[in-house]
């Protein structure tokens, strides 16, 4: 095992201070806030590292072959602000490599310019989440994002993504960071999608921004949607629509002739930001809306509207035999992001002590749209299915068309569970992987390692069950089910 810990040289004794005076860092001990953001199962590793051989406990196909990426906040120097979100922290891209029995693991942050920006001072430089206003004056102007949301595959390269910004390049094989990737110069907005879409069928890239008019952190309207051929990368369209206010559109659903994008009541107010305050602010009062765009030709965007509640990832969408949307994802009934709360609830700088998690219900809704609605026209759930649960996964050779199956992580406090790492079980925690039917109705679940990520390799649709450890996570792979 090869591993760095990339942390800063050790300051003289005389020079420890307290880490946070009145919210805010003082000095340059490495000390992260005492919140649930920065210990238990989100306390930092910082590390960088390459590992052969991980134990197994099980058998591992030999035939299974390839490597499993993910990406997750990995917070590399404590933040400016003790109030600071994870959502903040440095992407971190771990490679889980299969070869012919073996495991190997590969670890490396994303060197994006922030990253670059606080390496040369040593330590953190950027204020509030997605708020420019609070940054340090030697980083004025520097592009903020940290990639650090989601990973996939664009034409050989590995993209790290995450929505306030451009997606970073890495080679998939090193993990070294290539730079800034903007799509040969195509893509010229600020700020990009961490959920773009791939059509299994013609292998385009459909993909979004919101906040898309500025740079990507004041409160722009502007959403842009591109699609770009797979073969030689070219943009083929772009366009343009205004949302009915700043709000959060942070997946997509994506069917052979539409794009929906779900807008989630959390608004952005430019004057807000000015005064050093959150990017974001919960409107229990505020609809949830549904863009629906045309992936072909120049019609304007429609938006749909439904009761407040707070949009989750998409499971799948397609087109019906009358022409209409069906479109399936989470939706809680209350605020998930607990720590942007409505303007009138935020208390000050030590706020954080005083907002817990709440107990919400994450189900899964299937919605029929017609396209051919008048903008503003409301819509209600087709049907509920009673997950309470999130991260949905269907399998994407079926993306844009009528699927079945699909799994998602759920929360069972019967089962196993980690509650001196993770604190009681609540909306945002999960120990189960749940497998659904939309046919039968029919769910069951596997319970994952109470430490663990969970993810499934499919062959088929059979998968085994087994453990992959190294001291940094357990990776669960599970019994054989057949469908």
């Amino acid at each position: 095992m090869a591993a760095t810990i990339l942390s800063p040289q050790c300051v003289p004794s005389s020079d420890i201070d307290a880490g946070y005076v009145d919210g805010k860092r003082a000095g340059d001990t490495i000390k992260y806030p005492d919140t649930p953001f920065f210990r238990g199962p989100l306390q930092p590793s910082r590390l960088e590292c390459d590992m052969v051989e991980l134990e197994i406990s099980g058998r591992l196909p030999k035939d299974i072959n390839g490597t499993f990426f993910r990406v997750q906040p990995d917070p590399r120097f404590p933040p400016v602000y003790e109030e600071d979100v994870n959502f903040s922290g440095d992407g971190m891209v771990s490679a889980i490599q299969f070869h012919n029995g073996h495991v190997d693991f590969r670890q490396r942050y994303v060197k994006t310019d922030r990253f670059n920006a606080e390496d040369k001072y040593r330590k953190a430089m950027f204020g509030r989440y997605r708020n420019p206003y609070t940054d340090n004056e030697m980083v004025k102007g520097i592009i903020r994002t940290v990639s650090n949301t989601n990973v996939y595959f664009w034409r050989g390269t590995l993209l790290a993504s995450k929505e306030d910004g451009p997606p970073f390049a890495m080679d998939p094989i090193t993990l070294e960071t290539l730079g800034r990737y903007d799509f040969e110069g195509q893509m010229k907005a600020p700020c990009f999608t961490a959920h773009p879409k791939m059509d299994p069928d013609t292998g385009e890239m459909v993909a979004f921004a919101y906040e898309a008019g500025g740079n990507g952190h004041d409160a722009s309207c502007d959403i842009a949607v591109w699609t770009f051929e797979s073969e030689n990368g070219k943009l083929t369209q772009e366009r343009w629509y205004k949302a009915p206010f700043c709000g959060m559109i942070h997946d997509a659903a994506l069917t052979k002739n539409y794009l929906v994008l779900p807008m989630t009541p959390l608004k952005c107010d430019l004057d807000r930001l000015k005064k050093g305050g959150n990017h974001w602010a919960w409107d229990p009062n505020e609809d949830q809306y549904y863009g629906i765009v045309p992936r072909n030709g120049h019609e304007d965007i429609i938006w749909l509207r439904a009761d407040n509640g707070f949009h989750g990832h998409v499971v799948g969408a397609y087109e019906d035999e009358n022409g209409h949307i069906v479109c399936d994802l989470t939706v809680a009934d209350g605020n998930v992001f607990f720590w942007w709360p409505p303007d009138e609830a935020a208390a000050g700088p030590h706020s954080m002590q005083a907002k817990a998690r709440q107990k919400l219900i994450s189900d899964t809704f299937r919605w029929v749209f017609d396209p051919r609605s008048k903008t503003n026209t409301r819509v209600t759930p087709f049907k509920k299915y009673g997950t309470n649960g999130e991260f949905s996964k269907q399998d994407e050779r079926f993306l844009t068309k009528p699927y079945n199956h699909f799994w998602q992580l759920q929360m069972d406090p019967t089962r196993l569970y980690d509650i001196q790492r993770c604190g009681p079980p609540a909306g945002g925690l999960w120990n189960v992987l749940g497998h659904y039917n939309w046919e039968t109705e029919i769910k069951d679940a596997q319970l994952a390692h109470s430490k663990s990520q969970s993810l499934s390799l499919e062959k088929g649709l059979k998968m085994k069950e087994m453990d992959i450890s190294s001291q940094f996570s357990t990776i669960s792979m599970f019994k054989e089910m057949t469908f």
